[in-house]
C-alpha cells in the first residue's frame, strides 16, 4: 500500500470516529451492521423547457472494505439509520440516468459513496 493510500486510510479511520454514525446495510435477507459517514451529491437537471433545477441527494459513504462479503452495492439494496426515537430507511438509486447507485469516492478505491432515498420513517422499538 502507498504512502498516500496509508495516509488516506487513517484520515478515514479518523473521520469515522468524529463524524461517523451507526447503520445497517441490507440486501435481500442479509443485513450487516457498520459504522458511515454522510455526504451529500448535487445535481442540475434541465427540464425540455430548459429550466434548470438543482437536486441534492443525501449520501452515506462506506469503506469499500465493510461490504467485500457482499460485493458491489446494488440498486434496491436499504440503509437503515436510527436516529432518536426513528429508523430512517433509505434505498440505493441511481443519481441521474444509467449511473450506478455508487461511486467510489477518492482516488484510493477505499471507500463508496451510496446515493439514496429516504423510503420509509419508522418508529424505534
Amino acid at each position: 500500500m502507498s504512502i498516500g493510500a496509508t495516509a488516506a486510510k487513517i484520515a478515514r479511520r479518523s473521520h469515522k470516529r468524529t463524524n461517523g454514525v451507526p447503520i445497517t446495510y441490507k440486501r435481500g435477507g442479509t443485513s450487516l451492521s457498520l459504522v458511515a459517514t454522510i455526504g451529500t451529491t448535487r445535481r442540475d437537471q434541465q427540464s425540455n423547457d430548459g429550466y434548470v433545477s438543482r437536486k441534492q441527494v443525501r449520501d452515506f459513504l462506506v469503506d469499500a472494505s465493510d461490504l467485500v462479503s457482499l460485493g458491489e452495492p446494488g440498486l434496491d439494496d436499504e440503509i437503515e439509520e436510527t436516529s432518536g426515537g426513528t429508523i430512517y430507511v433509505y434505498r440505493l438509486v441511481s443519481p441521474g440516468g444509467s449511473e450506478e447507485p455508487f461511486r467510489y469516492s477518492d482516488r484510493h478505491r477505499l471507500v463508496w459513496r451510496l446515493h439514496v432515498e429516504l423510503i420509509e420513517e419508522k418508529a424505534a422499538p
